[in-house]
């Protein structure tokens, strides 16, 4: 047990030192990376700039995980990271994903002594990146769609104005708020080099996956096509869409209740169970020891999961 326990320091030794590279290690090193001669006595030192741990970090995770990113796989994850607004790359991401795999597997196991338990953990740590990134899709996604209402009377009054579609868009990109700036700003380059609009739009749009902004790219889309009064229109869906946003918030606000014991419900056994095996380390050990500890684990989990699933799709309400 001793060697175990010594195993998953190191390992997390390892962790947290991957972590420090990714977010904001820094080392110094020559300017010229000693690819020009060294300067003559006569002449200053030359300067010396920070090399950033992250790209260090991020250059092995490359060529660990290049052989699993080919193909649709990498342009799926990139999009995901784009609609997330994070700033990883997908081979980042999937680095990240198999050093929480490993990490928490070897914890488990150092914590348990169990080759299945680990394994199991190493599952669940894989994957809780991916709850991370969905997290963050969905948190910037209702973010975007709050400030929608404003973007789109913006565009109206720039098109009452005399202003174009494209150069509506450039107008509201340079002067919009985050995160809608920076994806109308991304429209707005792709028009540049050559992308045509309607193709732009739907880029983004299948990037967010929102309701609300899907009737701006349908609206600009008919215009450009077959014509008429596109700024009453986007009037009219400025509304539709500030109601939305109303009415979705009233909807959380009575099914906070739903959701909190959802994830109270959920999170319950696992933090009882954290708490006995610190408080009395070994007591929880004859549930992994027997198969009739696995099974009560097993039903266990499967219970909790079809709680949990119940209580997710009561207080989900679509609009």
């Amino acid at each position: 047990m001793p060697q175990v326990l010594g195993l998953a320091a190191a390992a997390a030794a390892g962790a947290g030192l991957v972590f420090w590279w990714l977010f904001g290690g820094t080392r110094e090193v020559a300017a010229d990376d000693g690819l020009t001669p060294a300067p003559e006595p006569a002449q200053p030192k030359p300067e010396r700039r920070p090399l950033d741990g992250k790209q260090l970090a991020s250059g092995l995770a490359q060529r660990l995980v290049a052989p699993a990113l080919k193909g649709k796989r990498n342009v799926e994850i990139q999009t995901r990271l784009s609609a997330a607004g994070t700033g990883l790359k997908p081979h980042e991401f999937l680095g990240l994903q198999f050093l929480a795999a490993v990490v928490l597997g070897l914890l488990g196991f150092a914590r348990f002594g169990n080759v299945l338990l680990a394994v199991g953990l190493g599952f669940v740590g894989y994957f809780l990146p991916r709850l991370w990134l969905r997290r963050l899709e969905k948190k910037r996604r209702l973010a975007i769609e709050r400030q929608l209402a404003d973007v789109i009377n913006l565009l109206a009054n720039a098109l009452k104005a005399g202003h174009s579609t494209q150069q509506a868009l450039a107008t509201v990109a340079e002067a919009g708020r985050e995160p809608m700036g920076s994806e109308l700003q991304r429209v707005v380059r792709e028009v540049q080099l050559g992308l045509e609009l309607d193709v732009a739009l739907r880029n983004v749009n299948e990037r967010l996956k929102s309701k609300d902004f899907d009737m701006l790219v349908t609206a600009v889309i008919i215009h450009r096509r077959v014509g008429g009064n596109l700024a009453d229109v986007l009037n009219k869906i400025s509304h539709t869409v500030r109601e939305r946003v109303k009415m979705h918030g009233e909807v959380r606000v009575i099914t906070a209740q739903a959701r909190a014991s959802g994830y109270i419900i959920t999170g319950l056994p696992f933090a009882v169970g954290g708490m006995l095996s610190v408080i009395s380390p070994g007591f929880e050990r004859p549930l992994f020891q027997s198969p009739l500890g696995w099974g009560m684990v097993t039903g266990g989990l499967i219970m909790v999961s079809i709680g949990y699933a119940i209580i997710r799709k009561i207080s989900d309400i679509s609009l």
